[in-house]
């Protein structure tokens, strides 16, 4: 009876150790870490990607989107990369830079409508609001300041289109700049007062 016994117990520990031995065999290899994520703005630039997930996996938020507003929904920007916005310098007279500093210090109106910077990095230093008329409407007023030759040349166009082509609708103007310039929802550009958003004529 005991040289049964010991038989049994000695095949029961052989098949106990040959389960556990497979078992082990046929454990999965563990989940490989997922390549790294490349923020899809530079994908396009791989000098300069920008790698969103660590390699540990804890990947950082992307910047978040610009914000739509009532008069410009998600979706409507078409603002154009800084390099197809050529622009130009005026010089201002005979004003020194010590004179320029104090009147932007002090008296900044004196110096007259300042568009400084570019329209993707700039700000407005005594802008104009684009004034009501009857062959324009502004989409939202508070955002429609620009330099004087800005809303100049913008109202000199349109007074033109209509006298060359009568009995048209009125043009609508969306976004300039805002008063001081700077950052404009959801554009990237639109901060110095020198683009701005027009509709198309149509024909009736």
């Amino acid at each position: 009876m005991r040289d049964g016994s010991w038989k049994f117990s000695l095949v029961c520990g052989l098949l106990s150790c040959s389960i556990l031995s497979c078992t082990a065999q046929r454990a999965p290899a563990p989940a490989a870490s997922p390549p790294p994520l490349v923020h899809p703005e530079a994908a396009s630039a791989p000098a300069v990607a920008q790698l969103i997930a660590s390699p540990r996996g804890s990947a950082t938020a992307p910047a978040p989107e610009p914000e739509a507003t009532p008069s410009y929904p998600e979706g409507a920007v078409d603002d154009q990369p800084d390099d197809s916005e050529p622009g130009f310098s005026l010089a201002l007279g005979e004003l020194s830079d010590g004179d320029l500093e104090r009147l932007l210090a002090d008296d900044p109106q004196a110096l007259g409508g300042l568009s400084i910077g570019g329209p993707s990095s700039g700000v407005l230093v005594g802008g104009e609001r684009m004034p009501e008329d009857a062959e324009w409407k502004l989409v939202d007023p508070a955002r429609a300041y620009g330099t004087r030759e800005t809303c100049d040349f913008l109202a000199h166009a349109i007074h033109k289109v209509n006298r060359e082509l009568p009995g048209g609708h009125p043009l609508y103007i969306g976004h300039i700049s805002a008063r001081s310039g700077g950052h404009l929802n959801p554009h990237k550009s639109h901060q110095a007062g020198r683009d701005v958003d027009i509709s198309f004529y149509y024909q009736g």
